[in-house]
């Protein structure tokens, strides 16, 4: 293929491919083409940038672009290395999470567990179980220490496709974790979520009471702090039966991690009124400015 300037790919750089293959639209097709002709050379120069990227762009479109190009053309206990160094260097857990299952994923491949096998089994799958077969591949492809955190992928969705054996076995190994509120405060919610919500689907009101305070017992994490909110369908759930008091009280061990006094105080206010508030709507408007309810 040509550029519009009329520059072949054979002439071009690994780095003016990274950048044709961050354009998409068919680009990264022919870039990634083009990269894995070149073989072990191209892919050793990728490793080489990655290594050289600064603190500052750990999570640049560039680095997000290489390392999605060493994922699918060049997978390898190299690649997965390069991809483990990037990450000892992040300090942020946005960053370390997005490095986090990529590193995962190369395992998988590395491993061989993700192959022709899998992708036939993945492909006769419902798409709604698509997505936990996918995050159990991840699951048994994560190194020990970081298990916890494709145990919560993997609880959230198997309750939400209906697995709930599974949902149930992922959250008890979840809050089972050893000093779990230091290593994953997601853990802390999700773990007591599933397990609040399951809970409630056997009609055992006073467990899932118990559950959603316990899932309050956060001590934060990025997720609960950014502009995903919270799975907040328990507590949902616990008003239209009317129980109020353990709402309030989640919703006040809320505010440690939420650092939203305000926003929280209404909800309590709404709820008293006998309404039932917009946690979701609310929640994205204080913590992004965005407000859906005007769209």
């Amino acid at each position: 293929m040509l550029m519009k300037l009329g520059k072949a790919t054979d002439a071009m750089s690994v780095r003016e491919l990274v950048a044709l293959y961050q354009r998409g639209g068919g680009a990264d097709d022919d870039a990634a083409r083009e990269l894995r002709a070149r073989g072990e050379p191209a892919r050793d120069e990728l490793i080489g940038m990655l290594d050289a990227t600064p603190a500052a762009e750990l999570r640049s479109a560039q680095t997000e672009t290489i390392v999605l190009i060493i994922q699918f053309q060049f997978p390898s206990q190299a690649s997965f290395e390069a991809v483990e160094r990037l990450r000892s260097r992040a300090t942020d857990p946005r960053v370390q999470e997005g490095w986090r299952d990529a590193a995962a994923l190369l395992r998988a491949q590395v491993s061989g567990r993700q192959n022709d096998a899998w992708r036939v089994e993945h492909r006769k799958l419902p798409s709604s179980e698509r997505r936990l077969h996918y995050a159990e591949l991840l699951l048994e492809s994560s190194a020990p220490p970081d298990r916890v955190f494709f145990l919560v992928d993997a609880a959230r969705i198997a309750l939400e496709i209906g697995k709930e054996a599974k949902a149930e076995a992922y959250a008890r190994e979840i809050l089972a974790t050893p000093d779990l509120a230091a290593k994953c405060g997601d853990g802390v919610y999700y773990g007591n979520h599933v397990l609040g919500m399951l809970a409630l689907k056997r009609g055992d009101v006073n467990s899932a009471k118990r559950y959603l305070i316990e899932s309050a017992k956060t001590p934060g994490s990025w997720a609960l702090n950014g502009i995903r909110p919270p799975n907040i369908a328990l507590a949902y759930e616990l008003l239209a039966l009317g129980e109020r008091e353990a709402v309030y009280e989640y919703l006040d061990l809320c505010k440690v991690f939420s650092k939203k006094d305000a926003m929280i105080e209404s909800w309590k206010a709404a709820i008293r009124a006998g309404s039932i508030p917009d946690f979701e709507d609310d929640w994205l408007k204080a913590n992004t400015g965005i407000d859906l309810r005007k769209r």
